[in-house]
């Protein structure tokens, strides 16, 4: 966690306690998550945005 953009990780936490649902994409790193709420709870993502 000491790796990522701390502002970054404070918006990305502030859009899903605030909406359900939030992407969190850090350009230093190749990974991209993305949270989305379902019928039973949480959808949770991780993308590795190399591979697009």
């Amino acid at each position: 966690m000491q790796d990522f953009d701390i502002e970054l990780l404070r918006r990305f936490r502030r859009q899903v306690q605030g909406t359900g649902k939030g992407t969190f994409r850090d350009l230093r790193h190749v990974y991209e998550v993305t949270i989305e709420p379902t019928r039973l709870g949480h959808m949770i993502t991780i993308v590795d945005t190399t591979k697009r």
